[in-house]
């Protein structure tokens, strides 16, 4: 067994590099999806749902850029003041794959991209273990 496997789920898009050790694996995910076709990125988050199945993950630490906001406060007009709608297929598929790996967002409250007048939080981090977990 390698020490290490590198895997582009989706070249250009999403790369995992499984760290395989005595105590188990750890899964590096990098996300970079579409900004501007939704059924895109839909798409890429189920090609790293059947990744995820095929291959054994055990900790999982996913972070990048997604180019959607799970939910309305996650988008802001600077003009309006109102804020924007979450992209509902780009959420679904999003907290299935949450949902089924176990994945909790590690929740940072800093927009991530200010352009034409729009504050969002398109970036984030993921992981499959609480940050509870991590302080030492």
């Amino acid at each position: 067994m390698h020490l290490r496997d590198w895997v582009e789920v989706l070249p250009g898009r999403i790369g995992c590099l499984h760290l395989h050790g005595e105590w188990g694996t750890l899964t590096l995910v990098a996300v970079y999806l579409s900004a501007d076709r939704p059924h895109e990125r839909v798409r890429a988050l189920h090609k790293l749902r059947d990744h995820f199945r095929r291959t054994k993950c055990g900790l999982i630490v996913m972070a990048g850029d997604f180019n959607f906001v799970m939910e309305a406060g996650d988008r802001w007009s600077t003009l309006s003041g109102a804020p924007g709608h979450p992209n509902s297929r780009e959420v679904a598929a999003m907290k299935e794959l949450c949902s089924e790996f176990g994945l909790e967002e590690w929740y940072q409250p800093e927009c991530t991209n200010c352009t034409a007048g729009i504050w969002s939080r398109l970036d984030g981090a993921y992981a499959n273990v609480h940050q509870a977990d991590l302080q030492m």
